[in-house]
């Protein structure tokens, strides 16, 4: 332990003072690698994260800017339910089955539900659940689908209001 000791008294001051400071030099990059390099690293990632959310939040902001207003949103649907559509209501039943004549099957407006089965493809399926909650009459409460060679066979039961 002496020998090391003594070794440093005997060097010049010069060779003491570029030793030390190659020393802390030394400790100084060991420490940055350990500790500081990690951390900025670690705020590197969380900064690019942090920008992408950013980027996300301000894209969604544009688009909730970009919708119409709750107030109006509200006036509107309240202007809907009040107001009765006098042409929706119109479209009687009977228009809805001669506007499809072709695909009726059978209809029995006596039978109480009254039955109503069609033979439709499955893209005229779809908008005639619109065609019959526009007519003034009852809304299927129930109904049967069924495939019949490469058709659809729609069955409907239309239920008064009273009997639900």
């Amino acid at each position: 332990m002496n020998s090391p000791v003594e070794y440093w008294l005997h060097l010049s001051l010069r060779r003491q003072i570029v030793i030390a400071t190659a020393a802390l030099a030394a400790v100084a990059v060991a420490l940055w690698l350990l500790f500081i390099q990690p951390q900025r690293l670690a705020q590197q990632t969380l900064r690019a994260e942090l920008s992408v959310l950013e980027h996300a939040y301000q894209h969604q902001l544009a688009q909730l800017n970009a919708l119409p207003a709750e107030t109006l949103l509200r006036s509107q649907l309240a202007d809907l339910v009040h107001a009765p559509d006098a042409s929706a209501r119109s479209a009687l039943l009977e228009a809805v089955l001669a506007a499809r004549g072709n695909q009726l099957e059978t209809w029995q407006p006596e039978s109480e539900p009254r039955t109503l089965t069609l033979q439709l493809a499955w893209p005229q399926f779809q908008p005639l659940f619109a065609e019959l909650a526009k007519a003034a009459t009852p809304f299927p409460a129930r109904f049967l689908l069924e495939a019949q060679q490469g058709r659809l066979q729609a069955s409907f039961w239309l239920e008064s209001n009273d009997a639900l």
